[in-house]
């Protein structure tokens, strides 16, 4: 019976006939003497197959302790680097291993393919399937209950936007898979939404899901990642977002790479360690010799003594590679070199056998490839229709393809769906494929070498042939409801063999059809890199002759305005204007089908900031469109003239007939209203007289025509130049409920962050207090990452920070908070909006006097350096930044009392107001002149001259503030009376100066202005002492004192007491007096 079973272990078990149970039940017998040393039964033991992973004890470690760091500020991120086959896959699958012996741990895998790396997100797509399938068969009910309670709190209907991306993770969020959702429409193309914000929106969701599945699985989830050097741009874009997510530290990512040569992963890499990400490399190399016995010793189940004469012969010939050493091992066994004796529960081989007969060369694939010569006919055959497959591949999709091979080469003849699933039993025994499911079988390469050989078996002038033939199979079987990874595969094939069918004019037009499907899906998921190269290959497939023809007129629009969106979206502007040429200079093209890709090069202007190239083409384009046309320059006089046109207009409606203004139908006014609203970011920063012109233009054309997607921008940007310059703050309060009720009924909420911004950043906080715009801004900021919008994300959160400064919000609570912020925009790019929140921060900072802030007057410490921000700014000629700069300075200066710098900074600061219309800095900028001015006129009070020059322009600045309290500007009450307090105080009238200073008071507490409460309990100590009346200056001593320290301007605090200790210490109020506003 022995003899028998050896002969079937030696020629491979899968041979042993089905008729012979008996000696299928001795090969699985497990001896007694087995069972006592605890090794597996006699057909696992003659297994070429390691228990446990040799010479990476170290690596495992670090493994390991990336595991359980939980000290990091980001998610973890380890890259394992080294050559094809020195185990980085195995390696990572052992430590698993290793951590699940003591702890209940939850891992999600993908793998990147060499075949199928056009597909965009195919391991990502792959590992959200793999966690699906886990969560499901693994939670029991009310496990998945919570989940899916998790998921529903975080989302809040949002998750049409990844089920539509991957209709696997349905089952995660209801109950009942919704089978329907990989067949409606892509919610990510309905969305109405740019490319760009859709991108980022699927980003920031995918954030959201994985946040969520690690705080589920708390305390670290792993993400795996194999083979990143074959990953496609949009999986890397993901990869940067996850891993730059400050607020998931629960997550570890772990990627496989061979020595990259790629520039975009080196970028990523980059980009990502710019941001404080500390990404651990390990780096594998081949084993050495002792390593390499101990591996021998295992996978032979023998002494070390005993394998170590073979060690140093395998150790010659494959140089230690694992990949090789074990492909070897199995070359031997099949050579009958390496045979196992079942009488002696051993293998044997002869070491000079193996030395004289083994002739290896240095290049594992021509080592792999002539083994794999050596295999049978349908053996071969079925390991090259799998490797044009992928890596990865279904026994539904193999057997499709062995039929179509067939069935046009009758020697290709295995087709028996029963005789290749015992091909495909026989090549798993031999260590070259792997099964993965039961259920629908699926199957992979071991190792993405033995794909590789297994492709290059097929001769090259057959590969194209190959593709082509299987690719139209596949698409022949399911054309229309095919999932989109099954559509890129199939496209991908039928690419490999356009050389084939130059003269087949049906098969090219199919394909090209195909490429234009297979485009349109991967740009629906924000796969721009995979859409161009479909795109591509569809315009290659053209007839340039046909073409434009009335039947594919639409079809060729679409692709090359398609092809011009994906090259901006990537930034190959240069790629973009081509395509976008192909429409434009078209004759006999009508204009509204050249609008598309004049969006798109206006789009890109707009994201290299060519602010005067998008106001001359948008300009043409809306003369074009519009029988009112647009000058290509306005004067002052002409703007006023066009406010008079829409205040007259605006005041013709009533209040119940602008709320319901009818919508806009007409495709080219809303075209029209879309180009005008481009333009408005760069005429703020550019020309500020023909924003305003054009924006009274705008409300004109809502009122005439009716509203559409971007009316909520023009009432706003209008309410903004009510409220900032003409300083009507009633209507200019009207047009921002008006902006906000449009944007309710707008279609797209591509917008409402920025609308959110305006009328919030810019209208609003001029009547209603300024700490009841906090949470307004965090909402801005919320629907600007769920649109996708990040840089009015971002400016929402600056908002927040600003009104949380001016609000008395307690500044230690508040730094940290700036500090988080400014770290978010960090991690979203947005540097323009991180350097002006940055300022405020900074100057939170020195106002605490933070460690980091040694000088109290100079913008350096944790959040900027004041001399490199200056430098940029003078080499990009930013003024309106540089002016901010100088006026928080001054702010600065005038609090500690450095009165001598005053002036120079005034005069620096003078043009910021030009650059804050409708800001909510404005008020404070006027506020602290005016303060600043009467310092000024107090410090020079020797001199008639000086002093009444400061005292003049402290008059001009009081009147301004007066001006915005008459009109209805709360915040600025307490101004008014506090300015008027130093300006008695200044003429000698002492006593009426104590009864404003009591008043400004009163109203700062009242209305929650801690911190000019402190100001005018300060200014009102200075006056009293000027006037000897130590005793109110001491009382008021002491409360600025303890106002500044409740505040948290611990620096401005120390700052009182050193300067006016006798009179702080006076000792005669205590603390329980904070609230008391009486001389």
């Amino acid at each position: 019976m022995a003899s028998f079973a050896n002969i079937a272990i030696n020629n491979n078990i899968s041979a042993v006939d089905k008729s012979a149970p008996w000696l299928k039940g001795c090969i699985d017998y497990r001896t007694p003497s087995l069972s006592k040393s605890g090794i597996e039964t006699l057909a696992e033991l003659t297994d070429l197959r390691v228990s446990k992973i040799h010479g990476r004890e170290p690596e495992i470690l670090l493994l390991q302790q990336a595991y359980e760091n939980n000290q990091r500020d980001y998610p973890g991120f380890v890259i394992i680097e080294g050559d094809s086959g020195t185990g980085k896959s195995f390696l990572v699958s052992r430590a698993l291993v290793e951590l699940k012996k003591d702890r209940k741990i939850c891992y999600m895998y993908g793998k990147f393919d060499l075949q199928r790396r056009v597909e965009p997100y195919s391991a990502i797509m792959a590992a959200f399937d793999d966690l699906c399938c886990k969560i499901v068969s693994q939670e029991d009910e009310e496990q998945l209950n919570l989940l899916r309670s998790m998921l529903k709190t975080e989302f809040g209907g949002q998750e049409k936007v990844l089920t539509s991306w991957n209709p696997n993770l349905d089952p995660l969020f209801h109950r009942k898979f919704h089978k329907k959702a990989s067949q409606e429409s892509d919610v990510l193309c309905e969305s109405n939404l740019g490319l760009i914000e859709e991108r980022n929106r699927l980003l920031f969701l995918l954030r959201k899901f994985i946040r969520v599945i690690c705080q589920f699985y708390a305390p670290v989830f792993i993400l795996f990642l194999d083979d990143l050097q074959w990953a496609d741009t949009a999986s890397l874009d993901v990869l940067e977002s996850l891993t730059t997510d400050r607020h998931n530290k629960n997550l570890l990512v772990i990627g496989t790479e061979r020595k990259h040569d790629r520039e975009d992963i080196g970028t990523i890499m980059k980009n990502i360690q710019a941001l404080g990400v500390s990404v651990d490399v390990i780096k594998l190399r081949d084993l050495n010799c002792s390593d390499l016995n101990n591996l021998l010793s295992d996978a032979l189940r023998s002494e070390a003594d005993h394998t170590a004469k073979l060690a140093e012969i395998v150790h010659r010939k494959t140089n230690g590679n694992p990949f090789f050493v074990m492909q070897f091992l199995h070359n031997l066994k099949d050579k009958k070199i390496l045979t196992f004796n079942l009488s002696l529960v051993q293998w044997q081989w002869d070491d000079k056998l193996v030395d004289e007969l083994m002739h290896v060369t240095d290049n594992v694939s021509d080592f792999l490839r002539k083994m794999l010569l050596t295999l049978d006919f349908s053996e071969k055959l079925v390991l090259k229709v799998a490797a044009c497959l992928g890596s990865r591949f279904s026994l539904r999709t193999l057997v499709i393809g062995m039929k179509s091979l067939h069935a046009v080469d009758q020697t290709l003849d295995v087709t028996n769906e029963d005789d290749i699933m015992s091909t495909i039993e026989s090549l798993i025994l031999m260590g070259l494929l792997e099964r993965l499911t039961t259920t629908d079988p699926q199957f992979r390469f071991v190792h993405d070498q033995i794909l590789s050989s297994s492709y290059e078996l097929i001769p090259s002038e057959c590969k194209g042939f190959w593709n082509l033939t299987i690719g139209e199979a596949l698409l022949e079987k399911d054309e229309e409801e095919c999932d989109a990874g099954y559509l890129f595969l199939a496209t991908d094939l039928c690419n490999g063999g356009l050389s084939l069918i130059s003269n087949d004019v049906s098969k090219r037009d199919r394909i090209y059809h195909l490429n234009y499907r297979s485009g349109k899906k991967a740009m629906a998921s924000s796969g721009y890199l995979a859409a161009a190269s479909y795109f591509t290959t569809a315009i290659r497939l053209q007839d340039n002759k046909t073409c434009w023809a009335d039947h594919l007129y639409k079809t060729t629009l679409d692709i090359f305005s398609s092809a011009a969106e994906c090259a901006y979206c990537m930034g190959r502007f240069e790629q973009m204007q081509q395509y976008a040429d192909e429409i434009i200079q078209r004759e006999g093209v009508p204009l509204h089908d050249k609008l598309r890709p004049y969006l798109t090069i206006l789009s890109s202007l707009n994201a290299r900031c060519k602010y005067e190239e998008i106001f001359h083409l948008a300009i043409g384009l809306i003369n074009d469109l519009e029988t009112k046309k647009l000058p290509y320059s306005v004067s002052a006089f002409g703007a006023a003239v066009e406010y008079i046109k829409t205040a007259r207009l605006t005041n013709s409606f009533s209040s119940q007939e602008l709320d319901n203004l009818p919508l806009l139908e007409n495709s080219l006014h809303v075209y029209a209203t879309g180009l005008m609203d481009l333009m408005c970011t760069g005429l703020y920063l550019t020309n500020p007289t023909y924003l305003s012109f054009l924006t009274f233009r705008h409300v004109q054309a809502c009122l005439l025509y009716g509203v559409g997607d971007f009316s909520p921008s023009a009432f706003a940007f209008y309410g903004v130049f009510l409220c900032g310059k003409r300083f009507d703050l009633r209507k200019g309060h009207e047009q921002g409920k008006l902006a906000l009720k449009t944007l309710d009924r707008a279609a797209s909420k591509k917008i409402a962050a920025r609308v959110i911004f305006l009328v919030h950043g810019f209208i609003y906080h001029w009547t209603y207090p300024v700490y009841s715009m906090l949470k307004p801004s965090l909402e801005g900021y919320r629907i600007g990452l769920e649109n996708g919008d990040i840089e009015n994300a971002m400016f929402n959160l600056q908002n927040y920070c600003i009104f949380a400064l001016h609000g008395a919000v307690e500044l230690n609570s508040l730094e940290r908070e700036m500090r988080k912020f400014v770290e978010t925009m960090e991690d979203y790019k947005q540097l323009g909006v991180r350097n002006i929140t940055a300022l405020f921060w900074q100057q939170a900072l020195n106002l605490i006097g933070h460690p980091s802030t040694p000088n109290r007057l100079i913008l350096t410490g944790d959040a900027m350096d004041e001399g490199e921000i200056m430098k940029i700014c003078r080499e990009a000629r930013n003024s309106a930044i540089l002016s901010q700069i100088f006026d928080l300075k001054m702010q600065l200066a005038y609090l500690f009392a450095a009165y001598d710098l005053l002036p120079d900074l005034l005069r620096r600061s003078e043009g910021l107001e030009s650059h804050m219309m409708g800001s909510a800095m404005q008020p404070r900028h006027v506020f602290y002149r005016g303060m600043a001015y009467y310092a000024l006129a107090r410090h020079h009070i020797k001199s008639r001259r000086l002093r009444l020059k400061w005292m003049k322009r402290g008059d001009s600045i009081a009147k301004r503030v007066s001006r915005l309290s008459k009109a209805g500007n709360i915040n600025c009450i307490h101004m008014v009376d506090l300015l008027a307090a130093e300006r008695m105080a200044l003429r000698g009238r002492i006593r009426e100066a104590k009864r404003l200073y009591g008043v400004a008071i009163a109203l700062s507490s009242r209305n929650g202005f801690l911190q000019d409460r402190a100001l005018a309990h300060e200014r009102a100590a200075i006056a009293c002492l000027d006037h000897k009346d130590l005793y109110w200056a001491s009382h008021h001593f002491e409360l600025a004192h303890e106002c500044y320290e409740s505040w948290g301007a611990q620096a401005k605090a120390n700052h009182l007491r050193n300067n006016y200790m006798e009179y702080c210490d006076h000792g005669i109020f205590s603390s329980s007096v904070l609230d008391s506003t009486q001389f």
